[in-house]
């Protein structure tokens, strides 16, 4: 193994703080854009983004800042280990890919769903 893995408490912490500071910074985003996601649907699909996007970048660098960028190696599924350290660029292009990804995604699951919110 080339790094040693991260405690499981301090993973636990992680995951905790991390999971409280990204449904903060997602609820702030839902609250302030609120007029956009009120909009045509270039606004409602730029609101989602920034909120879902927002929520999983926050995540990510609140785990990283806790547990040290070693937080997501471990044994991968096939065998293995990964103990490649997370960078910023990598935190980033997540948050934008999941950002755009559960912006495009969002009116499918509330629409199968049946929800009448638009978000």
């Amino acid at each position: 193994m080339l790094f040693p893995q991260v405690k499981t408490s301090t993973s636990i912490l992680a995951y905790v703080v991390a999971l409280i500071s990204g449904l903060a910074v997602a609820g702030t985003l839902f609250r302030l854009l609120e007029p956009l996601r009120r909009d045509g649907l270039i606004a409602r699909f730029f609101a989602r983004f920034w909120i879902i996007g927002s929520f999983y970048f926050t995540f990510a660098v609140v785990m990283v800042l806790i547990a040290g960028p070693y937080i997501f190696s471990g044994p991968m599924r096939f065998g293995g280990y990964n103990s490649n350290p997370i960078t910023f660029r990598e935190t980033a292009i997540e948050g934008i890919g999941l950002g755009l990804f559960g912006a495009l995604i969002w009116p499918l699951v509330t629409k199968a769903k049946g929800y009448e919110t638009e978000m």
